[in-house]
């Protein structure tokens, strides 16, 4: 599973979102975020941003 360290940037950027979708052969917009901050507007904001 990918992690933080994986990426350059971590967290508020969307990376990792990028990172795990690619890492699945999925298309970002095909996929569902679940982040432990979900209800936090940075996380929705990193979602967006990831497409």
């Amino acid at each position: 599973m990918p992690c933080a360290e994986d990426v350059v940037h971590g967290k508020p950027a969307p990376d990792l979102f990028l990172h795990a979708a690619a890492s699945l052969a999925v298309p970002p917009a095909q996929c569902v975020v679940v982040d432990d901050m979900a209800l936090l507007p940075a996380a929705v904001r990193r979602a967006a941003a990831a497409g």
